[in-house]
């Protein structure tokens, strides 16, 4: 084909003489006044030659300038790409790295030269990039290799992470349609952020400038043809270049425009024609790039891209500007913008990244980050955000008052416990849904976490206005919530801080509410309560009382006393109930029913029983060594709910009763009534566990919490305690309460169960439960719960207890 075309320009030139020739023919003899037709042939063919290589001389620079001016666009495209471009040689070896690089990878470009394909990719993208790119520079045909091969691996960044980076790979080819170079173009896109560099810098200089014409006529012809093999062997390197960086410019990955100094589009690469839906034939040379970009972001656009004769001005590469690109359908789409102006001329070339997606994406994270993925409510973050605001607004406009509510649904844990947490989360779903009805549209409800929730009253009148709107919820809340087939009734227990004016940060607005919930549940649930500083003294005590039990666990400032438990036929000494006091360094001894409640929260109770347990069975096993009886006393330990559910209890026990070497029949444990009720079949397996010890099981309080009369032939129980509240008011006359204990002693001595009663502080009381046949009993009309001295005394003195203890006298 190259043979062929040699010769129509050999052919194309001969005939140019021949008609030159014929054209001087004349004119020559008439000057010369020859007829010598070989010297006027000579001449004229001389003559010819002279004016057909001037001609071709011009034609070769003026494709020489329009093959530098397109480099010249096409050469700062590269430069200022914010891909990373990268070249290879047919070896694979690296050849070229843009600048670009550094940005994406870390990588300075003489760092990354010197390594190869396996020190920036990971193990398996290097296998399967070798593979395509050695397959396509060896085995396929020269027209497959003239196509763009489109790549996606992990590549290392020079910190050791990984980023994902699409690459589209074009192979420039030599004249036998070998690969000479690999031409790369590769986007990070990992987190789809286009970061914009300055263009490829040129990699090759153009061949030098055509030789001198030549000074011999005679060598005209020789050195026309050298001249005219330069200048092509110069347009072909040209066109390469030029194809080069048309590759690139197509294949960027980033729509990418170039405008002139009226901003009208002069190129558009197809990603353009992709992202705004107009072909280039519509766009070329026809449209003006600000069109694509919406009017409120035109004023911005304007001042920093605005074409300038200013010469620092032409230098100028803006990078990363956000704005909204409109295509041809009205569809708005997200861009960042970056704008360089080609230096020497009056153009600029302008790439736009969709960012569409990460924008979204965006928007979705934010929301995530401040909503509560269940509810859709804003969280705690959001939600001090605003009360934050509050807090300022209120300090700024006077009459703008605003309250803060917190609230708690009752007994949440029951109903997830019981019918799972699919039901829960559509209980709380519910619950969210009915409180909003309830709420102003300037009010905010927010989730906290679990079933705890709080809600700001904005702009409230007076503090009836937030009152009105908690009760209007707790009427609303009245009504029974529907989860699948089953009706539940779900309350809920609020604490309101109407007294904002005086708070400067929205955690203390908070602590403050969560107190005064806590002393609405605290007073029965499903109620409200306003806070009063003397709230917050009392968290702060307890908070106190909280730090110092835990240094008192550790230091064990703990003192068990016992109170004797009696014969009431006899009055003699059967045992006694161990009882915790909390010696405090500062507050002096502190009663148990101040702190075990929060021993209870915290945990804590679970080695503060256990170390009452060891002291007491310690105790006991000392008293029976050095003052024998002739009937082993027994001491009686509380177990707490916490201890009851515990895994390895029964285990903990026994280890404790063979270190103290106390018998298991000398220990009887009381546990309360409700705590069995809470799981009863696991209360029965765990009781004859222990029973199966040898432990005495004892029910404490019996009669005051749940009706377990149903459950009494099941449980392994040993012994009943009548509760003070029942035995207090007895009288000799047949009242309610002397009936209860008369039928609760006689339905134990039907299933042969002992009963215990407490609080006993009266003779007329100790002679209603001798003739009620009561076993045994405890109170002050006995004595009062004493240390293990006073106790030991009393062991010692083996004497009926009747009227022992003066119900006046404090403990000892």
């Amino acid at each position: 084909m190259k043979k062929k075309t040699r010769m129509k320009s050999d052919n194309f030139r001969l005939l140019l003489i021949g008609f030159t020739v014929s054209a001087l023919y004349g004119t020559i003899e008439s000057i010369l006044g020859t007829s010598d037709k070989q010297t006027i042939i000579a001449i004229a063919t001389i003559m010819g030659y002279c004016m057909i290589t001037q001609f071709l001389i011009n034609n070769v620079k003026k494709s020489q300038a329009r093959i530098k001016e397109n480099e010249k666009k096409y050469r700062l495209l590269a430069e200022n790409a914010t891909d990373i471009i990268w070249t290879m040689d047919q070896n694979l070896a690296f050849t070229y790295f843009s600048p670009s690089v550094y940005a994406v990878t870390g990588y300075r470009v003489h760092e990354i030269m010197k390594l190869s394909l396996k020190d920036i990719l990971s193990a398996e993208s290097l296998k399967k990039t070798k593979k395509l790119l050695s397959d396509n520079v060896v085995q396929a045909s020269e027209a497959e290799k003239r196509k763009t091969l489109k790549l996606e691996f992990q590549q290392k960044r020079k910190d050791g992470s990984f980023f994902w980076a699409d690459t589209r790979s074009v192979f420039i080819l030599d004249k036998a349609g070998q690969v000479t170079t690999i031409q790369c173009v590769s986007r990070d896109i990992t987190r789809r952020k286009t970061a914009e560099d300055s263009l490829k810098k040129y990699s090759e200089n153009l061949e030098s400038m055509v030789a001198d014409r030549v000074k011999e006529l005679h060598n005209l012809n020789l050195q026309l043809n050298e001249e005219i093999v330069t200048r092509r062997k110069t347009e072909e390197k040209a066109q390469r270049s030029e194809s080069k960086y048309r590759a690139i410019f197509e294949n960027t990955g980033a729509a990418t425009i170039i405008i002139d100094k009226e901003r009208v589009i002069s190129l558009a690469n197809s990603e353009f024609e992709h992202i705004t839906g107009y072909t280039k034939n519509e766009i070329e040379g026809k449209k003006a790039w600000l069109e694509f970009i919406d009017m409120n972001n035109m004023e911005r656009l304007l001042k920093k891209t605005e074409f300038s004769q200013d010469l620092e001005h032409q230098k100028r590469i803006i990078n990363s500007l956000e704005c909204n690109l409109i295509d041809k359908f009205g569809k708005k789409r997200n861009i960042l913008l970056s704008y360089a102006s080609i230096q020497g001329s009056c153009e600029s070339v302008i790439s736009l990244s969709d960012i569409t997606g990460l924008k979204e994406a965006e928007k979705q994270i934010y929301h995530q980050a401040f909503h509560d993925s269940l509810t859709n409510l804003p969280n705690r973050q959001l939600f001090m955000d605003h009360l934050n605001m509050a807090i300022k607004r209120s300090k700024r406009i006077n009459n703008y008052h605003f309250a803060v509510a917190y609230l708690d649904i009752d007994r949440f844990k029951n109903i997830n416990d019981s019918l799972g947490h699919m039901a829960g989360d559509s209980l709380l779903i519910a619950f969210v849904q009915r409180i909003a009805k309830s709420l102003r549209d300037i009010d905010t409800i927010a989730r906290f976490g679990g079933d705890e929730f709080a809600i700001l009253f904005e702009n409230i009148e007076n503090r009836d206005c937030a009152i009105l709107i908690i009760k209007r919820i707790q009427k609303t809340l009245k009504e029974p919530f529907k989860l699948d087939t089953k009706e539940v009734y779900s309350t809920a227990s609020f604490g309101i801080v109407l007294d904002t004016d005086h708070y400067e940060i929205p955690e203390n607005i908070i602590r403050d509410a969560d107190a005064a919930m806590y002393h609405a549940k605290e007073k029965g649930k499903a109620r409200f309560e306003i806070f009063d500083p003397k709230m917050h003294e009392k968290a702060l005590f307890l908070l106190q009382l909280e730090t110092d039990l835990r240094k008192a666990v550790d230091k064990e400032q703990f003192e068990v006393f016992y109170q004797p438990i009696v014969s009431v036929s006899s009055g003699m000494l059967v045992g006694f109930e161990s009882l915790i006091r909390w010696n405090h360094p500062k507050q002096g001894i502190i009663m148990p029913d101040v702190f075990i409640s929060i021993a209870e929260e915290t945990g804590l109770i679970i080695p503060i029983g256990r170390w009452v347990l060891k002291q007491s069975c310690l105790q006991l096993c000392s008293w029976q060594k050095q003052i024998p009886t002739e009937k082993p006393l027994f001491v009686s330990v509380n177990l707490s709910g916490k201890q009851f559910s515990k895994q390895g209890l029964a285990a903990d026990i026994k280890k404790i009763l063979d270190e103290t070497g106390l018998l298991p029949s000398q220990l009887k444990l009381e546990i309360t009534e409700s705590v069995i009720m809470e799981d009863t079949t696991a209360a029965i397996d765990a009781l004859n566990y222990l029973k199966d010890l040898g432990i005495r099981i004892v029910i404490d309080d019996f009669g005051t919490g749940y009706s377990s009369l149903s459950y009494l032939q099941q449980l392994p129980i040993d012994t009943l305690k009548v509760d003070r509240s029942f035995v207090l008011p007895m009288k000799k006359a047949a009242t309610e309460d002397r009936k209860i204990v008369e039928a609760i002693i006689s339905l134990a001595h039907r299933l042969g169960i002992e009963v215990i009663a407490e609080g006993v502080e009266t003779a007329e009381q100790h002679s209603i439960l001798s003739d009620l046949k009561c076993q045994s009993a405890q109170g002050y009309l006995f004595a009062k719960p004493l240390n293990c001295q006073n106790a030991g005394r009393l062991v010692q003195e083996r004497t009926p207890l009747h009227n022992h203890s003066d119900p006046k006298i404090s403990e000892q």
